[in-house]
């Protein structure tokens, strides 16, 4: 930095306020923009990029080795207006950022959820230590050590007399004698002061009034009222950037001016600073002009409905109770059962009659809701929240009744496994080993199965404009009654048979669910809906996956009579855990002109492991064992609910 001409003393005051003012004027926000993360993070980094300029600024400022004092030059008085517009400037960029960083704070205190997402190493931004090693905190501390250091340095030079020593007594008498000592000519004046901004006054921008968003509307002329406020908020915006745009040109004509005048540095980083900042406050107030022309289109999309007829109550939500019925028609798939054997060369080979293993069933269930708050976590920015605690009662009675093809044997033994009764004559069961007479004819096989289970669960449901979301855990209770009855004969041996199992499994089970629903005329709306006014169609998918703890118990018989006669018969049991799963599909819709009244049809197909299957080995010593298998189960359903 060169010498300074002297200045105004004012020089000073003049540019500590100007820093001021240019730093700390608040930038106009969007009145229904909302802060986000992404929000203070913005202003984060352009405070941080000022400090960086700030200090490049102050790193580039030098102190002389001494001044002088007034009027002589190099003086002091510059240099110390310098500085002290770099403490202005300085204490308005610390402000900035302990304000956004309180703001932050203080926002997060009501969004735990992205608090967090915020998080490092556990430590949350409302901490004082997640700001220990903050890229935005080391650079405010870094700001002001270099400030501290150039204030420090610029305090510690001396300011000297500078002007010329008096001639000595002697000296007088060797020029002329008695005459008197010849004065200093007078120093010049100092040049006229640089006031950059003479003249210029940034315009102001005023506050834009952006018209609330409404979830409905009673009539056409109602919305265009609302509409008809949107046109001079976007004029008035557009008229204050066109007289800031002309305003920074102005700035830049002057700048040029002073350019040419071969004036400081720092007179032109004011003139820089000055456009900056106004460039700043423009883009803020076209991404206004943004949100009200978002705004414009929110409003057209709202729905328009009849407000006028006697008794409707627009914005009528259901209450707490929900209760609904359900039909279920579908087919039922249950595990194989593996009766009798056959073997050849010593290779034994279980399960060998051919079972069908299908049927159609029907079930009825019932239903019931209750919806309450709506606090706790949220997805997203929902409309509307709720809680609910359901319970479902269902039952299901099914059965399936075969005729199995015979078995003809060609060089095959055929067996009938045993219960491994340690009572009965032959516990590990019969073997036939002549093929010539051992065909097994009149297979007849029965499967009867009674179903009841009761569900108890916990739901969040959360609506928005674009469908809705409900998460949901619970209980389940279930209790599966299963009778498996096979007979046949050996006509060559004259001898018939007869398996009979009896198990009764009781189940337990832990779940969670999901489900989506979203409308096809993409204008849901439970205000508007629930008063009554369209009927609404949705396309809604769930899932849900779920763990089983089982237990069982029954007896597994046989009954052989003929030529070989016994009656076998043992206790079986097993507790297991297994796992499940369900998904479905739905068309539901609310018929118009109704409240609360919700009619859907869908289709659903699930997996468990809960059907119990009886295994014999047919050897000495092993007895019945119990094992849970799959079954599958494949439906449509027709609900309907009802909420009051």
């Amino acid at each position: 930095m060169r010498n300074h001409p002297p200045r105004i003393l004012v020089l000073a005051t003049f540019f500590t306020a100007l820093a001021s003012a240019t730093a700390i004027v608040p930038v106009g926000s969007p009145a229904m923009a909302k802060p986000s993360a992404a929000t203070f993070d913005a202003e984060f980094q352009s405070i941080r990029q000022e400090m960086k300029d700030l200090w490049l600024e102050m790193h580039n400022f030098k102190p002389l080795p001494k001044y002088c004092r007034p009027p002589l030059e190099p003086m002091k008085i510059p240099h110390n207006s310098v500085m002290q517009m770099f403490g202005a400037r300085t204490q308005a960029l610390m402000a900035r950022f302990r304000a956004n960083k309180q703001s932050l704070q203080d926002f997060l205190a009501g969004n735990h959820e992205l608090e967090k997402e915020l998080m490092l190493n556990g430590v949350s931004p409302r901490e004082r230590n997640y700001w220990r090693d903050n890229k935005y905190q080391l650079e405010a501390e870094r700001l002001q050590k270099k400030f501290n250091q150039r204030d420090a340095e610029l305090k510690a030079k001396p300011e000297r007399n500078c002007a010329p020593a008096a001639p000595t007594k002697t000296e007088i008498e060797v020029i002329g004698g008695n005459q008197p000592p010849v004065q200093p000519p007078p120093p010049p004046p100092p040049p006229p002061p640089v006031d950059p901004l003479k003249g210029l006054t940034r315009p102001p921008f005023k506050a834009i009034n952006i018209p609330p968003l409404s979830k409905h509307y009673c009539s056409q002329q109602e919305m265009n009222a609302v509409l008809a406020l949107i046109p001079p908020e976007i004029a008035k915006a557009k008229t204050e950037i066109e007289a800031n745009e002309a305003y920074i040109a102005q700035l830049r004509t002057r700048r040029a001016e002073l350019e040419q005048r071969k004036v400081e540095s720092h007179w032109l980083t004011s003139m820089d600073y000055e456009i900056h900042q106004t460039e700043i406050l423009i883009a803020d107030r076209q991404r206004t002009i943004e949100v009200i022309e978002t705004t414009r289109r929110l409003i057209q999309s709202t729905p328009i409905v009849d407000c006028s007829n006697e008794g409707k109550e627009v914005g009528w939500i259901p209450g707490g109770w929900t209760l609904g019925t359900e039909v279920a028609i579908g087919e039922l798939t249950i595990p194989d059962k593996p009766y009798l054997s056959t073997e050849v060369g010593g290779n034994l080979r279980l399960g060998v009659v051919a079972l069908d293993r299908t049927d159609t069933i029907a079930s009825v269930g019932l239903n019931g809701a209750y919806a309450f708050g709506s606090s706790g976590p949220k997805i997203g920015n929902p409309t509307r929240q709720r809680w609910l605690v359901s319970a479902e009662l269902g039952t299901l009675r099914y059965g399936i009744r075969a005729d199995a093809p015979d078995i003809v044997t060609t060089t095959e033994g055929v067996g009938i496994p045993g219960t491994g009764d340690l009572t009965s004559m032959f516990p590990a069961g019969v073997f036939f080993a002549n093929p010539a007479f051992n065909d097994v004819e009149g297979i007849d096989y029965r499967h009867h199965g009674e179903w009841q289970g009761v569900r108890l669960g916990i739901d969040q449901r959360s609506e928005y404009d674009c469908g809705a979301v409900t998460l949901g855990a619970g209980l389940s209770f279930a209790d599966l009654d299963t009778t498996d009855v096979l007979t046949g004969s050996i006509p060559g041996f004259l001898t018939d048979f007869r398996y009979s199992t009896d198990v009764d499994t009781r189940k337990v089970g832990l779940f969670v669910k999901g489900a989506v629903e979203v409308p096809v005329d993409r204008l849901w709306n439970s205000a508007v809906r629930y008063a009554g006014e369209f009927s609404g169609i949705r396309i809604r998918s769930n899932v849900e996956v779920g763990v089983n703890f089982l237990d069982a118990e029954g007896h597994d018989r046989l009954d052989l009579t003929g030529f070989v006669s016994d009656a076998q018969a043992v206790r079986v049991g097993k507790d297991d855990t297994t796992f499940g799963y369900k998904i479905g599909a739905a068309i539901a819709y609310a018929p118009p002109g109704t409240k609360g009244l919700d009619l859907s049809l869908g289709v659903e197909y699930g997996e468990s492991d809960t059907h119990p299957v009886a295994h014999r080995s047919g050897q000495t010593g092993d007895a019945t064992q119990i094992e849970f298998e799959q079954q599958d189960i494949f439906f449509g359903t027709l609900r309907s609910t009802f909420r009051f």
